[in-house]
C-alpha cells in the first residue's frame, strides 16, 4: 500500500518522458523531428552510444541512460508502468508536448489521469500538443 503524501498544487510537464522503455510508435514517427535520437533496432547497441570514460560504465555496458535496464518498466522509473487506480485523486496537470518521440507517452498519461477515465476520481488533465515544434521548445 503506498504512502500517503501531500499532493503538489498541479504538475507542469514540457516533454515528460513517461516510459523509458521506447515503446510507443511516435519515438520513432517524429525522430525526424527530434534532437533525441530515438534507440537503435539493435538492442545490443546502448542508448545513448556514449565513448567509455571512468564516469560512464562500458564493463557491462549501460544500455540505458537513467538507469539500470531491469528497472526500466519500474513505475518509479517509467510513470506509464502505475496502473491507472494509482492516479486517483491526481492534482490538476498540464502536459505540453511538441512533435518529438515522447509525444504519444504524454498523451497516454493525459488519458489516464483523466477524471473522466478515474470517474470523477483523478485529477483534471491539459495536454497541449504543439504542432511542428521540437522536444522542450518552451
Amino acid at each position: 500500500m503506498p504512502t500517503p503524501i501531500s499532493l503538489p498544487a498541479g504538475l507542469t510537464l514540457t516533454s515528460p518522458w513517461f516510459d523509458v522503455s521506447h515503446p510507443l510508435p511516435s519515438v520513432h514517427t517524429n525522430a525526424r523531428y527530434d534532437i533525441v535520437a530515438p534507440p537503435s533496432l539493435d538492442l545490443t547497441i546502448p542508448h545513448p552510444n556514449f565513448p567509455a570514460d571512468e564516469i560512464w560504465p562500458s564493463k557491462p555496458p549501460r544500455m540505458e541512460t537513467y538507469c539500470e535496464a531491469n528497472t526500466v518498466t519500474h513505475p518509479l522509473v517509467s510513470p506509464l508502468a502505475t496502473r491507472k487506480e494509482d492516479w486517483r485523486g491526481a492534482c490538476p496537470v498540464f502536459v505540453g508536448v511538441g512533435w518529438e518521440g515522447m509525444m504519444d507517452e504524454g498523451e497516454v498519461f493525459g488519458r489516464r489521469v483523466t477524471m473522466e477515465n478515474l470517474g470523477g476520481e483523478g485529477g483534471k488533465v491539459v495536454f497541449d500538443g504543439w504542432v511542428g515544434m521540437p522536444h522542450c521548445f518552451r
